[in-house]
This record gives structure tokens, C-alpha cells and sequence, in this order.
């Protein structure tokens, strides 16, 4: 959350909606956080409301309950706000997936999990057939088996242009593996390479390294595969 940070971002994001605006008036974005925390806190007691009233109507030992949210937000990190950046604050979104059925001895899974996978899952757990062709995979073997594999990498793209006044949106488009992840901005061509495992806030951009250049070239291979297998 440093300018530090912020200058070292990519053309494409520092010239883009979502800079540094909001540190203007730190007093209005602290009362504008105080808010989103008082929405999760809310959040928190109407999900206890529900299990409340599911045990009251005996419904509590066979109602899955899923909690999720539909993206991140930067809040600050990198000096950037909003939503459509491919960084982890942006991408990541909680999932908790509670099933009384299962046995909660081992409650996280490491896996990576996408919003489209909601839909199979849910379909499975009710015993309904999956309709070939859907968007997503059904999670319920890796709630069952934490050992389970699930994705390889994903494919992110981000290309919403807006009418609101003032700078575009950066338009981007990669690949987030286990380890790795790829940004590709359009307008730009800049390039980012992270490596999550060492590298977990994605401060060092290391595409234009030369010990890095195989796993650089694959992650675009695999983008060019997605972009053709997605149309």
C-alpha cells in the first residue's frame, strides 16, 4: 500500500481507473472500509439466522450451505483500487461449503475453485445430471477427499470498457496456475510473471528475467490455447 508499489505497476494499470484516487482523502476511505466491515458483520449474523431457523425447522442435517462472493477488491494493495485487476486481491473470493454430511476433520482444501464450479456442485449434491456441456466442475470429490486433484491453471480475462469519464480500464487477459501466474495487457503488451509460492503479494515481476523465460514461455502457450479453446 506504498506509492513504491504503485509506480512499479505497469503501464497499462498506472494509466488506467483504479490508481492512487482514493488516497486523496484517507478519512473518507477509512469510513468507506468501516462500512465494508460492517456489511461482512452482517453478513455473518443473517448466515446465523438462517442455520438458526434451518435447526429450528429440523431442516439443519440435510441443507448444504454455500458462502461465497462474486470477486475481491484491491483496497488499497499495489496503491490500487476496485476489482478488475487479475492480482490475488482482485481474483480471490471467499468459498465455504458446509455440509453436514461430510466429515469436518479436514476442513480447508488447498484446490483452486472457480465461481462457474458452483453450478455442477450443486447439481451433483442434489443428485441431478450434469448437462454436457456446462461451464465448471463439480467439487463434491474434492470435498469428500482432500487428496483429490482439481484445475492445473485457469484462464482470467478482463476486457469491460466503460462510459464513465476519465481513464479506461486496463484490459488484461492470463493464466493462474498453482504456482505461477501470467497477465498479459492488451492495450499495452506489457507482460507480469509471478511466482505465488515465493512471491505471495506479487511484488517482483519476473517476466523480463532470463532464468524465467521457459516458464514465461509455456504460461503463453497455455494462454494461446485458452483463448482458442474458449471461443
Amino acid at each position: 500500500m506504498t506509492r513504491a508499489h504503485y509506480e512499479s505497476r505497469p503501464r497499462a494499470i498506472r494509466e488506467g481507473r483504479g490508481g492512487t484516487r482514493f488516497k486523496r482523502n484517507n478519512d473518507a476511505f477509512q469510513r468507506k472500509m468501516e462500512t465494508r466491515r460492517a456489511f461482512i458483520a452482517r453478513t455473518d449474523l443473517a448466515v446465523g439466522r438462517i442455520m438458526d431457523a434451518l435447526e429450528d425447522l429440523g431442516l439443519d442435517d440435510n441443507t448444504v450451505i454455500i458462502l461465497t462472493s462474486d470477486h475481491g477488491s484491491m483496497w488499497g494493495a499495489h496503491g490500487l483500487a476496485g476489482k478488475w485487476n487479475m492480482y490475488e486481491e482482485s481474483i480471490r473470493a471467499p468459498l465455504i461449503i458446509y455440509d453436514p454430511r461430510l466429515d469436518n476433520a479436514e476442513p480447508h482444501r488447498g484446490q483452486m475453485a472457480l465461481s462457474i464450479d458452483l453450478g455442477p456442485t450443486m447439481l451433483a449434491m442434489a443428485g441431478a445430471p450434469i448437462p454436457e456441456g456446462m461451464q465448471g466442475i463439480d467439487l463434491s470429490p474434492i470435498l469428500q477427499n482432500p487428496a483429490e486433484p482439481g484445475r492445473r491453471d485457469w484462464y482470467y480475462e478482463h476486457d469491460v470498457r466503460t462510459r464513465a469519464a476519465g481513464p479506461a480500464l486496463a484490459r488484461s487477459e492470463g493464466v493462474r496456475a498453482e504456482r505461477w501466474k501470467y497477465i498479459f495487457y492488451k492495450d499495452t503488451e506489457e507482460e507480469e510473471l509471478f511466482d505465488l509460492e515465493n512471491d505471495p503479494y506479487e511484488e517482483y515481476n519476473l517476466a523480463a528475467t532470463k532464468e524465467h523465460q521457459s516458464i514465461l514461455k509455456e504460461l503463453r502457450d497455455r494462454l494461446a490455447y485458452y483463448r482458442e479453446a474458449l471461443q
